[in-house]
């Protein structure tokens, strides 16, 4: 508090009197932090001074009153410590606003200021430094307060406007020192009769004569007078003497001494080189252990420890660097100047400061030291996290960046991190802001002033490194501003001249900038001047680290600070500046964005979200005046509390989450990481980012599964429709336009794709709009999901259309087919009833075998007037030589072309081996004969299910049988409505279960933990190296390495299998639908009672209820039913009771299969194996160097002088100056880092700091001679850690890659 105040140019307490007691004490502890700089026109020309203002010596001035005074003593002494340009009330007094409210606690109050020159004549009252004491009250209420300064000041200004009447009075008084008189009278001889025991040094007396100014002008001149021969004392001088006077001291109590006399540790036990030196050994000296005493003892005393600490450094900086600026000023002011004696001395100056920080840093890399060394870690280092983790809640700053290395102490900071976290938790969700700018910009003293804190800063120097420091949050704001602390970051300033002459500090500025951004929510980017153009290269730096943070997913909001904006228009002046600094960030944002590799056309409002109105602060300049004696302008104060309203608006309306401790340290983990590879971008994999956009692909693709599930269901149903429509309009001589329908279900079609691609849409805008903890990391991955669903709709609805007109050409095939079949069916319908009446008017009863032999001679004759023509047989295909055909006549030609394209893709992919046009064509002859017989096979089944005439004697027996029943005129009903339930609909029935298990045996291995391997490509890959581990078989991961597309297919199969021969769950499924689809059948048949009075139009009917659900085996109805004379409603009711049989005959064949396998292969239509290989195969392309799928180096890649196989994984490879050949290469040399010449497509990382995973190091180190025997080369090279890994350490090293 006395500091801000003496920054302010208000009084300090020198005396405080304690309203109860009435004691006094000096506010020595008080003022200790208050440092000051002037220059004294005694010491040498431009010579600077800067010292504690309790260590340094100066003159004391004290006024005080006796009696009443008419005039403000306060007030006459603002006028005398003013400079003429500028007056500012130092002293409270009567005159200012509440000045006159009656006095509880002030009186007794000695209070303190200082009138320091600033080496400018002109302006400079005093040319002396001198110190000003003013004493609260008359001093005959307060003897110990002016017996104090009377024995402490220069001289006594004794303001009494009635010498006469306290006459007595001032002849007791003991005074030492010279005393002014200060009078106020209108009788020129008052004070004349004072006896000669009381004689003043001086008297001053105003009557109405003299004026404020000439009054002020006569105090001026006393005061010079008296400091041309005066005392110099300093306030710790006086702090020895105030016990005598019965005076207390604050610091005089025993806390104060004990950890006063610890902090005092010796200069040269203190230099950071020294103790740099320690490292190496571990060895600790008393130094150290002592600092760490004073961390170790209660939060009370720690505090006293750490603050005489700072003073006590910052006091032996002052010393040593007052000492060396004034070498280099002698060494500059040598004519035969030393270069490189002044070289030397500027990095000593660079390198002079000591302070708490360093001893702070020492820690923090002793204990990194003993963690990278794997040592046994000190006792005394062990509970550090935690200390400084209570320090940070007291308010304490912690270097996250060291200041010295431009290095994070990793390990250190996530424990401090750690242990802060257990003392917040639940209470741990921050929000962090931070300040960039170039050095001596105030960027330390903005955050000062906006959050009431106190960076550690070096004295004569700037910060170096970064800070970080924890602000509490009231209970009441928590809520409301979404978190629980503010974390604040101040920074080493950009273009620093230590480091200018560096090569790297582009670099090092950049990396800084990168990760204080990528660790803010709210960046202040400070500019200490009005016109931006001048700070180009800063923010060319700053924009770089923004595009950074967009591109791994983190949106900061930024705010460009400008200071030093005095005008009172300058807002609105600057609007034209500030589209020039918007332009500039255009394109300064174009330029990273080519730097980064990330194309052009990129804006600044591309990367966050910017304006130039709200988005940019003019303040006013920090001091109201010239320094030293200028105060701090309230209009600074009052725009960065704006400043702050601004920054606590932004967390308040925010839907980012704010992020908690520990993820916090994981984001430093991260970014810290990726600064230190070059390729930032490419390597950044924070784990947050990676587990948030890990979390959000599983949505999606649980999302997309949904949407593929209901158009297959669709497409299903409209399949279904398309053929009963078909084989309906051939029963009932009714012909349909099916393109006509085909176009409709292609609307259809557009209207359901339509509504579920705005319902995928939609769940993914939800999503981003939630307040999932973390979805904000990726947000800028929105777009590529949002135009995933577009494709997925635009692909989908392609696949329908082909799918429908594909149904359709067959329809066309099928209904030429049918049309003879019905013929026949109509046919033998009449023949077999003119034939029955025939029978009947014999004259006698036939009997069975007669019945036969007349059925027979009727069947016969009919057959023989049926004529069909024959389909082109395959059987000489592939036997002779081979001819590349692209005639549409033959059928399967289509197929052939198909299949010789897949010979070419193959072919493709296959670099590793040359073949030539002769081997080529002979393949494809090779592999089109082998297809040409089993598209023989598939032409004959084709004819033995749909030939006409093959299908006329299928059912010669039921028309025997129709015809028998009828000439005898038996009743139909109840055997009929059997044959109809068996041979119709219950083919139609188990058709519908299979073309509906795929589906559902899919969702079934996407949902629980089986759900985690299949939910994304990337957790698949995790679990499919982990059966290898599992298993522990060679075979097995070489087809991995081999054949990787052919082991992910039987390894899906095989996890289907797996899991539903368990508990019977696939006979559960094929239940589930059977059970649904009989219950559909009976209310069918329920519905269709009343349509007909036809037996064989109700079935159809009930068939027609389920169109979309049931194909009609028209055949087979047709020939069950033509010849049936049944009642309907009888009919129906025996159907309902021949359904129950059906449904009891089909659960009976379905358990009777239990091989899962075999039920799996049966499946034709949405194979699940299938459509989960897609979900998670990926593209299937293998490294062009370690032949791996991911990552590896167990391909057969091998050194050409010694045979042994290639250890080095990709990333190396690529980073390093090795070559390489191959095939693709045409077998000539070319450097590894040139590989994108021949495999564009590929995009490797190139980084030689990557290792390969423990899980890929155990399987090379345990198979190493296996894989060389298997490519007939010698085994690896591989270092002797590889062997030590365990197979927990791989299965764990497989849960950190993959985050699970």
């Amino acid at each position: 508090m006395a500091l801000k105040m003496s920054m302010c140019k208000f009084s300090v307490p020198l005396l405080l009197q304690n309203c109860d007691t009435k004691e006094c004490t000096l506010m020595l502890w008080a003022l200790r932090d208050i440092t000051k700089q002037f220059r004294s026109y005694s010491l040498k020309e431009d010579s600077l001074n800067e010292n504690s203002i309790v260590l340094t010596h100066l003159p004391l001035i004290s006024f005080v009153r006796l009696g009443k005074s008419s005039v403000s003593k306060s007030e006459f002494l603002n006028k005398l410590l003013s400079n003429n340009q500028h007056h500012h009330d130092t002293f409270f007094h009567k005159e200012l606003e509440n000045g006159n409210i009656p006095r509880k606690i002030s009186n007794g109050l000695v209070e303190m200021s200082w009138y320091l020159p600033g080496g400018k004549k002109t302006t400079d009252k005093f040319k002396e430094p001198v110190a000003v004491a003013n004493l609260r009250g008359d001093i005959s209420a307060f003897k110990a307060q002016f017996d104090f300064l009377s024995q402490t000041s220069s001289a006594v200004f004794l303001f009494c406007d009635d010498l006469d009447s306290n006459q007595t009075f001032l002849e007791s008084l003991q005074i030492s020192t010279k005393l002014v008189l200060v009078c106020t009278t209108d009788r020129s001889t008052s004070g004349d009769n004072l006896t000669t025991k009381f004689k003043p040094y001086s008297k001053i007396l105003r009557d109405r004569s003299m004026n404020d100014f000439k009054f002020v002008d006569t105090l001026q001149k006393a005061v010079v007078d008296i400091l041309a021969d005066s005392t110099q004392m300093s306030i710790e001088k006086m702090s020895e003497m105030a016990p005598d006077l019965g005076i207390l001291v604050d610091e005089n109590n025993t806390i104060y001494k004990l950890w006063k006399e610890l902090s005092k540790l010796e200069k040269e036990m203190c230099r950071l080189k020294k103790l740099r030196k320690q490292q190496g050994s571990n060895d600790m000296r008393e130094t150290m252990y002592q600092f760490i005493s004073g961390l170790s003892c209660s939060p009370y005393e720690q505090l006293y420890f750490l603050k005489w600490m700072k003073i006590n450094l910052d006091h032996l900086t002052r010393k040593h660097q007052l000492r060396l600026d004034e070498q280099y000023r002698e060494a500059c002011n040598n004519p035969k100047e030393d270069k490189e004696h002044l070289r030397d001395l500027e990095k000593e100056m660079a390198s002079s400061s000591l302070g708490v920080q360093h001893f702070m840093r020492e820690l923090s890399q002793l204990y990194e030291s003993t963690h990278s060394q794997k040592n046994k870690m000190y006792p005394d280092l062990k509970k550090l996290p935690e200390i400084c983790a209570q320090l940070m809640l007291t308010g304490f700053p912690v270097e996250l960046i060291d200041g010295d290395a431009s290095n994070i102490p990793l390990t250190w900071i996530k424990d401090v991190l750690t242990a802060l976290n257990k003392l917040t938790t639940p209470h741990n969700r921050i929000r962090v802001v931070t300040v960039l700018g170039v050095q001596s910009s105030g960027k330390s003293t903005l955050l000062n002033t906006m959050f009431g804190i106190q960076f550690a800063v070096s004295s004569g120097r700037c910060t170096r490194g970064a800070f970080m420091l924890l602000i509490g949050i009231s209970e009441e704001l928590r809520s409301e501003l979404q978190c629980d602390y503010i974390l604040v970051i101040d920074t080493e300033g950009f273009k620093s001249p230590e480091l200018a002459k560096l090569a790297n500090s582009y670099e090092h500025d950049n990396e800084l900038a990168t990760v204080v951004v990528g660790l803010s929510d709210v960046t202040i980017v400070n500019i200490a001047m009005e016109n931006a153009t001048e700070m180009k290269d800063t923010l060319q730096i700053v924009v770089h680290a923004f595009l950074r943070m967009k591109e791994v997913g983190k949106r900061p909001c930024c705010h460009f600070v400008h200071q030093n904006t005095a005008d009172v228009a300058v807002y609105e002046k600057t609007l034209r500046e500030r589209k020039i600094l918007l332009k500039q960030l255009d394109e300064m944002t174009e330029a990273a964005a080519r730097m980064e590799k990330l194309g052009n056309n990129k804006k600044f409002t591309d990367i966050l979200e910017y304006n130039i109105d709200r988005n940019n602060w003019y303040i006013p300049g920090l001091w109201l005046g010239v320094p030293p004696m200028a105060p701090v302008s309230t209009g600074y104060s009052e725009e960065v509390s704006k400043l702050k309203d601004g920054i606590l608006n932004i967390c308040k309306v925010t839907k980012v989450p704010a992020q908690n401790l520990m993820e916090f340290e994981e984001w430093i983990r991260s970014l810290w990481k990726a600064v230190q590879f070059e390729n930032f971008i490419f390597s950044f994999r924070n784990s947050l980012v990676a587990e948030a956009y890990s979390k959000l692909c599983v949505e999606f693709n649980t999302w997309e599964w949904a949407f593929k599930k209901h158009m297959i269901g669709w497409y299903t149903k409209s399949e279904t429709k398309i053929t009963n429509m078909s084989v309906m309009s051939v029963r009932t001589r009714n012909p349909f336009n099916v393109d006509r329908v085909v176009a409709d279900l292609k609307d259809e079609a557009s209207k359901e794709l339509d509504k579920e691609e705005k319902s995928l849409s939609g769940k993914i805008e939800q999503y981003f709009e939630s307040e999932d903890e973390n979805v904000h990391l990726v947000e800028n991955y929105k777009e590529d999901f949002l135009n995933s669903a577009k494709g997925l709709r635009r692909e989908t609805e392609t696949d329908l259309r082909n799918k429908l007109e594909n149904v359709v050409l067959i329809q066309k095939g099928i209904e030429k087919v049918e049309v003879i079949r019905q013929n026949q069916r109509d046919t033998m319908k009449e023949k077999v009833l003119n034939l029955i009446s025939a029978c009947r008017n014999t004259k006698h009863n036939l009997s069975d075998i007669e019945l036969n032999e007349e059925f027979k001679k009727m069947w016969d004759d009919i057959v023989k007037q049926f004529s069909l023509t024959a389909l082109p047989s395959l059987d000489q295909c592939g036997t002779g030589p081979f001819y590349a055909t692209t005639s549409t006549k033959l059928d399967y030609s289509a197929d052939i072309q198909e299949l010789l394209c897949f010979i070419d893709k193959k072919l493709d992919n296959c670099k590793d081996v040359e073949i030539s046009p002769e081997i080529e064509a002979s393949l494809k002859i090779h592999i089109c004969g082998i297809a040409a017989r089993a598209f023989q096979k598939m032409h004959d089944d084709y004819i033995q299910r749909t030939d006409p005439l093959t299908s006329l004697e299928r059912c010669k027996e039921q028309w025997l049988a129709d015809f028998k029943d009828l000439y005898y005129q038996r009743d139909q009903c109840q055997n009929k409505a059997e044959m109809c339930a068996q041979q119709c609909f219950a083919p139609a029935v188990m058709d519908y279960i299979q073309k509906r298990l795929g589906p559902d045996i899919v969702d079934e291995m996407l949902t629980g933990e089986r759900g985690v391997a299949f939910s994304t490509r990337t957790f698949f890959q995790c679990s499919l190296l982990k059966q290898l581990l599992q298993d522990k078989d060679f075979e097995n991961i070489l087809e991995y390495v081999l054949n990787y597309e052919k082991f992910v297919t039987e390894w899906i199969s095989e996890k289907i299998i797996e899991h539903f021969s368990k508990e019977d769950a696939f006979l559960k499924l094929e239940m589930k639908h059977l059970n649904a689809i009989v219950s559909q059948l009976k209310t069918a048949i329920e519905s269709a009672k009343t349509m007909t009075n036809n037996s064989c139009n109700f079935v159809t009917n009930v068939f027609k209820c389920l169109d979309k659900e049931l194909v009609i085996p028209i055949d087979t109805l047709s020939a069950t039913l033509a010849l049936n004379n049944s009642d309907p409603a009888e009919f129906a009711d025996c159907l309902k009771s021949s359904i129950d049989k059906m449904h009891k005959t089909l659960e009976d064949q379905l358990c009777s299969v239990t091989d899962v396998r075999v039920k799996l292969t049966r499946l034709s239509v949405n194979r699940p194996q299938e459509v989960l290989f897609s979900r998670v195969f990926g593209c299937g392309k293998k490294c062009p160097f370690c032949s791996a799928p991911c990552e590896a180096g167990i391909g057969y890649y091998s050194w050409i002088e010694t045979n042994k196989l290639v250890p080095d994984i990709c990333s190396s490879v690529v980073a390093s100056e090795m070559l390489f050949r191959c095939e693709a290469t045409g077998n000539e040399w070319h450097p590894y880092k040139e590989y994108k010449q021949f495999y564009p497509d590929w995009r490797i990382q190139p980084d030689t700091s990557i290792e390969a995973t423990d899980f890929w190091k155990y399987i090379f180190a345990k198979y190493n001679t296996k894989f060389a025997k298997r490519y007939n080369l010698k085994p690896a090279d591989i270092p002797s850690d590889w062997y030590t890994i365990t197979v927990h350490q791989a299965n764990k090293c497989l849960d950190d890659t993959f985050l699970f």
